[in-house]
C-alpha cells in the first residue's frame, strides 16, 4: 500500500508538473507572437533594392511617363527625381519645411507635396518653382501629420494622416476637404498611392511593415507584409508589374513583384 501511495503521489506531480510547463509555453508563444498581425501573412516578393544618395525619402510617385520616380528628402528637406535604379537625376530648387509625401499631377506632370509641421500641400513645377499652398486643417501632434498624397480621377486628391487620428482625407478638385475617413487596421500610415486599374488605394504603414489595398472608404481589401525598414513612400507601376518602396532608415529603393490578387484573396476579409 505504501509504494501504491507514493507511486501515485509522484505521479500527480509529474502530471502537474506537465501541466505548469504546458501553460509556460503557451505563455511564452504568446509572448513571442505579441506585435506580429495576423493579416500580414502574404509578403511581397522583393525583386531588386538600390541605394539611395537622398537622405530620408519619404514619399514616392511614379512620373507622368513611367520612366522615372520622385522623392521627397527630410535632410534636407528637397524634392529629387530618381531613375529605376535610384540614381539621383535631379535636385529642384525648391526647399521645403518637413517634407513628406509627393503626387505627380495626371494631367500636367507638376508636381504636389506635402509639408507635415505646417500642414501644408504645395504644387510645384517641374523645375521645382512654387504655384501655390493650400493649409489642410488636420489635427493631431505636429509630427503625426500628412504624410501622403496621391490623385484618382475627376482630380480628386487623397492624403492620408499619419496617427492620433490616422484618416483619409479626401480633396476636391478645389482642394478643400470633402471627407475625412478614419483608419483603424495599422498602427500609423506612411504613404500611399491611387491604383487606377483596380480603383483603390495602396496604404503604407512603416510601423507595421506592411502595404494595404484600401477600397476609397477606408475598407481594408488585403494585407502584404514588406522586410523594409520604415518603409515611407509607395509606388505603383502597373506597366512593369512592380510595386516601388523607399526605406526612410536604410536610404534605399526596393522593387517587389506586383501581387495576384487571387493570392492576397484569404486576407481580403474587409476591415476598417
Amino acid at each position: 500500500m505504501g509504494i501504491g501511495l507514493g507511486t501515485g503521489r509522484r505521479a500527480a506531480r509529474l502530471t502537474a508538473g506537465s501541466a505548469i510547463a504546458a501553460v509556460l509555453l503557451s505563455a511564452l508563444s504568446a509572448c513571442a507572437g505579441e506585435g506580429k498581425r495576423p493579416h500580414q501573412a502574404v509578403s511581397l516578393v522583393e525583386v531588386a533594392s538600390f541605394p539611395l544618395t537622398v537622405n530620408e525619402p519619404s514619399g514616392l510617385a511614379l512620373d507622368i511617363d513611367g520612366a522615372s520616380l520622385w522623392t521627397v528628402g527630410n535632410s534636407p528637406s528637397r524634392v529629387y527625381r530618381l531613375s529605376m535604379e535610384g540614381t539621383t537625376l535631379a535636385t529642384l530648387s525648391y526647399q521645403g519645411s518637413d517634407l513628406e509625401g509627393i503626387a505627380v499631377d495626371p494631367d500636367d506632370g507638376t508636381l504636389w507635396v506635402l509639408e507635415e509641421r505646417a500642414r501644408n500641400l504645395v504644387h510645384l513645377s517641374r523645375s521645382g518653382r512654387q504655384q501655390s499652398s493650400t493649409p489642410l486643417a488636420l489635427g493631431g501632434a505636429a509630427n503625426s501629420g500628412p504624410e501622403g498624397v496621391s490623385f484618382s480621377p475627376a482630380r480628386i486628391i487623397w492624403v492620408v494622416q499619419e496617427k492620433k487620428p490616422g484618416q483619409l482625407v479626401r480633396l476636391n478638385e478645389s482642394r478643400a476637404i470633402a471627407a475625412t475617413i478614419p483608419l483603424a487596421f495599422a498602427r500609423d500610415y506612411s504613404d500611399l498611392c491611387w491604383d487606377a486599374g483596380g480603383q483603390w488605394l495602396w496604404v503604407l504603414s512603416d510601423e507595421d511593415r506592411a502595404l494595404f489595398r484600401c477600397a476609397p472608404d477606408g475598407t481594408r481589401l488585403a494585407s502584404y507584409g514588406i522586410d523594409v525598414v520604415k518603409p515611407e513612400g509607395v509606388a505603383v507601376d502597373a506597366a512593369r508589374g512592380r510595386i516601388w518602396v523607399t526605406s526612410d532608415a536604410a536610404d534605399r529603393l526596393y522593387a517587389f513583384e506586383m501581387p495576384s490578387l487571387e493570392a492576397s484573396a484569404p486576407n481580403a476579409s474587409p476591415t476598417r
